[in-house]
């Protein structure tokens, strides 16, 4: 009788994201999600389970600073289920009595993604043995802020050209030609603007 009472019950298991809700820049993304192991009978027959709706999606966050990486459908993470119903503390982010009686519910779960996934086509790697970062992406990378230092002590090697903003025209580092050159001297005007 024990064991048939924890078998209803649902702690943990592992899932593949079905559907992605919100998320981005808001607040962290709902997830619809499918248990990848089935339930079997007694006769050894295959049970698949259904569809879990809107699972609180896990984001590396403290205050208003995170690191923003949604789910996407057929991601595979954990559903962690809470021992308790969620529902209220999910409507209102407040510390809240359960709405209902129920426990250990899939309708109470969060996931938690990053399992058995396929191989990575952007990327931030920790690199232990030269105790370096690498960052790869074939799109482009986007640094905003009301000001940015590189503080190297070695070199900054760049393979494409560098261009900078002058006003409201941009200038090449490697392409510029520059105003009011004076022959034999080692100074002359500034880049001009647009080169």
């Amino acid at each position: 009788m024990v064991r048939q009472i924890i078998a209803g019950k649902t702690f943990n298991a592992i899932v593949q994201v079905q559907s992605v809700t919100g998320g981005g820049t808001a607040s962290p993304p709902m997830v619809s999600v499918q248990p990848m192991v089935n339930q079997v009978d007694g006769l050894g027959n295959s049970i698949p389970h259904g569809t879990v709706y809107n699972l609180p999606a896990f984001r590396l966050q403290a205050g208003s600073s995170g690191i923003i990486l949604d789910p996407v459908v057929n991601d595979i993470g954990l559903a962690i289920i809470c021992d308790r119903d969620i529902s209220t503390v999910k409507a209102t982010g407040k510390i809240s009595n359960p709405g209902s009686f129920r426990k250990n519910s899939w309708a109470d779960g969060c996931y938690v993604g990053g399992f058995l996934n396929g191989t990575l086509a952007q990327f931030i790697k920790f690199v232990a043995s030269n105790g370096g970062i690498d960052i790869e992406t074939s799109g482009p990378v986007t640094f905003k802020g009301s000001n940015a230092t590189l503080d190297s002590t070695g070199l900054l090697t760049v393979n494409g050209d560098v261009v900078a903003n002058k006003g409201t025209a941009s200038v090449s580092l490697m392409n510029h030609t520059h105003s009011a050159v004076t022959i034999g001297t080692e100074d002359s005007g500034p880049p001009v603007p647009g080169t």
